[in-house]
């Protein structure tokens, strides 16, 4: 049997979309042309809210459309920070059901 390359042409392909990824919302919306949209004025500027999305992926998205689905996906807006009435982080409360204390990512550490 012959072991399996570790590096391939679809390692480096992956790691290569990945470096060149676009980083900056900004820079995001300037290339879908709407970078002087509504949109642009809603962003998160929270530094843990940065973008990674691979170049290939960000030329699917329609240009100058806010209401993208692509889009919306890996763009970080404010309104996503808010709090919502009625909104619970675990609405099935399956932390509670589990057998395992903090088993998955969705269960808080700080319950053990």
């Amino acid at each position: 049997m012959n072991p399996i390359p570790l590096h391939n042409r679809q390692t480096e392909d992956w790691q290569r979309a990945l470096r060149e990824a676009i980083r900056d919302s900004r820079e995001l919306l300037d290339m879908l042309g709407l970078a002087d949209s509504a949109l642009a004025a809603q962003l998160d500027t929270d530094p843990s809210s940065r973008v990674r999305v691979p170049r290939g992926y960000a030329q699917l998205m329609r240009h100058a459309d806010e209401r993208d689905p692509l889009l919306r996906q890996v763009l970080a807006l404010e309104q996503e920070l808010r709090e919502h009435p009625g909104y619970r982080a675990d609405p099935l409360a399956e932390a509670q059901a589990s057998p395992v204390r903090a088993c998955c990512a969705s269960t808080p550490v700080a319950r053990c």
